[in-house]
């Protein structure tokens, strides 16, 4: 018979994907803590329950025929209304047709339609690091170049590098990648910062993805959106995430915002890879959005700074360095004043490793405590802190009572090692 079935090791994977490597830093640290039994500070996944009235539409929604069909590419209709009518006043009134904004499965996906509109192999793309990981996943996959700017530590807050930024942009540069709230630093970038990006974006005419999936968590700084700086909204597609909004993460509804003459393009990608989104969920969130749409995330964010203000007091007191956020649910602790106590410890943890993986790894199997280490979050090549640790507080009461735990323990052999 014709041998159809030839030889399978003779395909290979697209070119696309072949550079990327799905055994991520999430899967790893995800079995490390599953192996010890650990109390997981380490994913950025709150582990609290879905707000009862959001449960309520959905029921609602689900007899609803129409919430059975497919929606329409953009999104669902009521949801798109709710979404303008959210947004509207925070981009100064700019933000008010339909064609302004493409519903996505999560905040993941519209970076992901962002990229596939818009760039192509021989652009640069300037992205600040320490980063979120799926800015480097979707450069691989539209071949395009990701050049990194480090933002530095000053007085216990991180800051924009002025000159390394105006040094990273190039006549190849073609996007800037802003993430504010950051993950995983917790920096909100100040109206300062922001007016010098958009200067030199302005100048160069270049396009800025602003991912602003945590606006809503904000602590010690206000939230500055980008696009509503002068000559900025022609140029900036925002990204928004009900999943953080609502601590519903798993739900998977984001949405981009912008002009329309660069919404569309995603809008056409759309059509061709997913085609919608649940309208089940699609039309929840809209009556969600609608229906004191501020209260849940306001009370969230009042759940994520009593978590932040517990923990915080606990490292400060065995000798963390911590570096307050300014905004998001996650926050930055370094070990440096630890170093010659956590030394005396680390003798069984794999010496091929950087300090802070080791000390991670410690942590965690010791202690039953997991937590990232930051230079996972540096591109490979980074000359970046190996000292810090990211630690996320958006979790139950109960989760961030097992971690205090956790730590009272490791607390006690500190100050035994300390006495020896």
């Amino acid at each position: 018979r014709i041998q159809i079935l030839f030889e399978m090791s003779e395909l290979k994977y697209s070119s696309l994907i072949s550079d990327i490597d799905i055994e991520s830093m999430w899967i790893a640290f995800a079995q490390l803590a599953k192996k010890h039994g650990a109390c997981s500070l380490a994913s950025g996944t709150p582990d609290i329950p879905a707000p009862s009235k959001l449960k309520e539409f959905l029921v609602r929604a689900v007899d609803i025929p129409a919430c059975n069909w497919y929606a329409p590419p953009g999104g669902h209709g009521d949801l798109v209304s709710a979404i303008i009518e959210r947004y509207s006043t925070a981009f100064n009134g700019l933000l008010k047709e339909e064609s302004q904004v493409q519903v996505c499965v999560g905040a993941y996906q519209a970076i992901h339609f962002v990229y596939q509109s818009f760039l192509q192999e021989g652009d640069e793309v300037v992205c600040f690091e320490p980063y979120f990981d799926c800015y480097t996943m979707n450069a691989l996959t539209t071949k395009c170049s990701i050049v990194f700017v480090q933002l530095q530590i000053q007085d216990d807050r991180w800051v924009l590098n002025k000159e390394a930024f105006l040094k990273a942009v190039s006549p190849k540069t073609k996007m800037i990648i802003l993430n504010t709230p950051h993950n995983p630093t917790g920096k909100v970038f100040t109206r300062e910062e922001l007016e010098v990006i958009a200067e030199v974006c302005r100048a160069n005419n270049l396009l800025v993805l602003a991912d602003e999936v945590y606006d809503c968590y904000t602590y010690s700084h206000n939230h500055v959106k980008i696009a509503t700086l002068p000559g900025m909204w022609d140029r900036t597609i925002t990204v928004h995430s009900a999943g953080k909004m609502y601590g519903v993460t798993g739900w998977r509804v984001g949405w981009a915002v912008g002009p329309s003459r660069l919404i569309r393009p995603l809008k056409l990608v759309c059509v061709c890879d997913n085609f919608c989104i649940p309208t089940l969920l699609q039309d929840a969130l809209a009556n969600m959005l609608r229906d004191g749409s501020e209260d849940t995330p306001r009370r969230l964010a009042d759940s994520y700074l009593r978590n932040m203000t517990r923990l915080s007091k606990e490292f400060h007191e065995m000798g963390f360095n911590v570096l307050l956020p300014e905004g998001s649910y996650f926050m930055v602790i370094e070990f440096t004043s630890l170093s010659e106590t956590l030394q005396n410890m680390l003798e069984e943890e794999d010496t091929g490793t950087s300090v802070d993986v080791r000390v991670s790894n410690l942590i965690t199997r010791r202690y039953k405590l997991c937590m990232l280490p930051l230079s996972l979050f540096y591109s490979p090549r980074s000359n970046c802190p190996k000292t810090l640790l990211r630690v996320t507080f958006a979790k139950c009461d109960e989760t961030i009572d097992t971690a205090i735990q956790c730590l009272h323990k490791m607390k006690a052999d500190i100050l035994r090692c300390k006495h020896v």
